[in-house]
């Protein structure tokens, strides 16, 4: 596919080292003729390199290239939710006015630009509207798997609610100015209310994932305890120590880490 006739929206992160001396060069088709690509050179040594992710699509004609932008913000979010369980860390994308990450590049308005200009016209005024953060920790290259995870995501809305609240749940924590305060901690709750309903209730979900009554309990009662129903209406947390939001944060993750397993993901 060439460049000039596709969107692209490009990550770059780096430099990122202990991704081995191999190097990656590797595309996988997603849907609606969209790929998203990573690259990171052999070789690199102690100094690291940068990883580089796009996702990009084919586009002629100037009045889709917004609607084509839009299509793949929604990709790369939904890789974003895949990611810590795909070797990853966290992939952070919010909506916001502009894009604030140097790391983070889109063609769009030049490509608008090029397909305007073939039929005599002009675009004035124009917008990003997506900001992008990556941590730089890796256990493997990870889009293989997170392009697994999220084709499943786009046919499976009950497992696409789950990976979004797991995002959510993380994203406010690491950045907590973004969130109304209480967000994290309803978003940790939906998760285990998703798995009760995928798989029926509480007993058929425990079993299937292998989780303990006893941390299942200590769960739910943890945040009931701390009034989850208030907070959701008030946007109010209350104080939550930190070994108990390390507890929180590391059995959701475990469960949802369980359920893509189960669904051999």
């Amino acid at each position: 596919m060439d460049e000039i006739s596709a969107v692209v929206l490009t990550l770059m992160q780096g430099p990122i080292c202990g991704l081995g001396d191999a190097g990656v060069a590797a595309s996988y088709p997603l849907w609606d003729s969209i790929v998203a690509t990573e690259r990171f050179p052999p070789n690199v040594g102690a100094a690291g390199a940068n990883y580089i992710l796009t996702v990009k699509k084919g586009v002629s004609d100037s009045g889709k290239v917004r609607c084509v932008e839009d299509e793949l913000t929604k990709a790369l979010k939904m890789l974003a939710a895949a990611w810590p369980f795909s070797g990853g860390s966290n992939l952070a994308i919010q909506t916001r006015e502009t894009v604030r990450s140097s790391g983070f590049t889109s063609n769009a308005d030049e490509l608008e630009r090029q397909l305007l200009e073939r039929n005599g016209l002009r675009r004035l005024t124009g917008t990003a509207n997506i900001s992008l953060e990556i941590s730089a920790t890796y256990l493997q290259f990870p889009l293989k798997f997170a392009v697994c995870i999220a084709r499943k995501m786009r046919c499976d809305p009950g497992t696409y609610k789950l990976m979004q609240y797991h995002q959510t749940a993380v994203n406010d924590r690491s950045d907590p100015g973004q969130s109304d305060g209480a967000s994290w901690f309803i978003s940790l709750y939906k998760i285990r209310d998703i798995l009760k309903l995928k798989y029926g209730d509480e007993l058929a979900a425990r079993a299937a994932l292998g989780i303990c009554k006893t941390q299942w309990s200590k769960f739910g009662n943890l945040l009931n305890k701390n009034d989850l129903r208030h907070a959701e209406i008030r946007g109010i947390v209350p104080p939550i120590s930190r070994r108990d939001q390390d507890m929180l944060y590391q059995a959701a993750f475990c469960w949802v880490a369980s359920y893509l397993w189960a669904q051999g993901l």
